[in-house]
């Protein structure tokens, strides 16, 4: 609890980078596999809650590999397809498994088990209400009326329900749309291509207009502390994001029952989402820092002057957006191996990109994040696509 109050109140938003440190850092990184990470480095820089992030990355590209093998080799030897299907779920349960114990024995050896989530927890700064005195601290504090939050929680869910209808409207326009093209094109015309990418690109670029306005809603529900607010958020995502990307694919294999439009959506989601989240998250980012900086020395005589430098990069805005974009290309995998079988293999290559734009953006672009403590990966689950 003391180290709580500690952490909480004295450490600054951002921290001054060292230099020196980074160097190794980035060394280590290029020096290293393609999948490897120097994670007792990143631990002791960035903290234990972002290194469980790069090392839930390394545990993951690592399974990948392992299913890639097994399914090229059921390829190689002509097995039965349904066996795939078998394979990939085993291989998922072995996955989710690895990682819970992985993480446990991360935490124990970190000293943080059965710690992290429990005890004391300070209100957040955004939380607003009537100043009343706080039984348990004694301090003077904001206390919201329970009825009106629930108002609040309400009419956010219900904003919540009409961005996910809305973009069920925006899917049966798309399947409509494809199935004009393959009457007038043919399935395997580049024209017939047209409106599957036209979708992904709109499927992108709403999940990141929602992702800020699913923040703007969870803020507006007044939640007192960061984990409530952090699951309220947590919720609000995985609901649309699943929506938005599953929800067609569902409805091609199970109700209008169309393999071959199955098979192409998901093609082109996988490729043409990832070039995408790659541009958003790497080329668009070092864009404008490049431009920020422009005209500014790169060395610097004091610390003080490395301060003003830093001040042009990019906030850390957290581990969320990370998080998300494995958890949906986690469900890619595990939900339709069975009928594209280098999805693995996409999936690898794009978590191995993943590895060494993490490198650049954490070591080159962002302002060094407040070292934090955390046992688990997000309260992301996993296990829900093995249904």
């Amino acid at each position: 609890m003391i180290a709580k109050i500690w952490i909480s109140s004295e450490l600054p938003g951002s921290v001054i980078r060292s230099l020196e440190c980074e160097k190794k850092i980035f060394d280590q990184k290029i020096q290293m596999n393609i999948i490897n990470q120097p994670l007792k480095m990143l631990d002791e820089y960035f903290g234990i809650e972002l290194g469980l992030y790069f090392s839930f990355v390394e545990t993951y590209a690592r399974a990948l590999v392992a299913l890639v093998l097994v399914i090229f080799l059921n390829m190689a030897l002509d097995l039965n397809p349904m066996l795939t299907s078998v394979l990939v779920i085993a291989w998922s349960f072995c996955f989710i498994l690895v990682w819970r114990r992985s993480q446990v024995d991360r935490a124990y050896k970190k000293g943080i088990l059965n710690t992290v989530e429990r005890g004391w927890e300070e209100a957040r700064p955004e939380h607003f209400g009537k100043l009343s005195r706080n039984e348990i601290t004694g301090k003077q504090e904001p206390a919201y009326d329970p009825f009106k939050q629930k108002l609040r929680i309400l009419a956010s869910y219900c904003a919540t329900a009409l961005c996910c209808y809305a973009s069920y409207l925006i899917m049966e326009y798309y399947y409509s749309w494809e199935k004009y093209a393959y009457a007038e094109y043919g399935i395997n015309s580049y024209t017939a291509m047209l409106p599957g990418i036209v979708y992904t690109v709109i499927v992108i670029i709403t999940s990141q207009k929602y992702r800020q306005f699913a923040r703007k809603l969870t803020n507006f529900e007044n939640h007192r502390t960061e984990s409530s607010f952090q699951k309220n958020l947590l919720v609000k995502l995985l609901v649309f994001e699943f929506i938005n990307n599953f929800l067609v694919l569902y409805l091609l294999a199970f109700i209008y029952e169309d393999l071959e439009m199955l098979r192409s959506t998901v093609i082109t989601t996988m490729t043409i989402s990832q070039v995408f989240v790659e541009i958003f998250e790497g080329v668009v980012p070092f864009a404008f820092y490049k431009s920020r900086t422009k005209n500014k020395k790169k060395s610097f005589a004091d610390l003080s002057e490395q301060a003003d430098y830093e001040k042009n990069r990019d906030e850390y805005e957290g581990h969320f957006d990370e998080y998300l974009e494995i958890w949906i290309q986690f469900g890619y995998v595990v939900l339709f191996t069975s009928i594209y079988e280098y999805a693995p293999l996409f999936a690898l290559l794009a978590t191995i990109i993943e590895i060494r734009n993490d490198a650049h953006k954490f070591l080159n672009l962002f302002k060094r994040p407040e070292s934090r403590i955390a046992g688990k990966t997000c309260n992301f689950d996993f296990s829900k696509f093995r249904v």
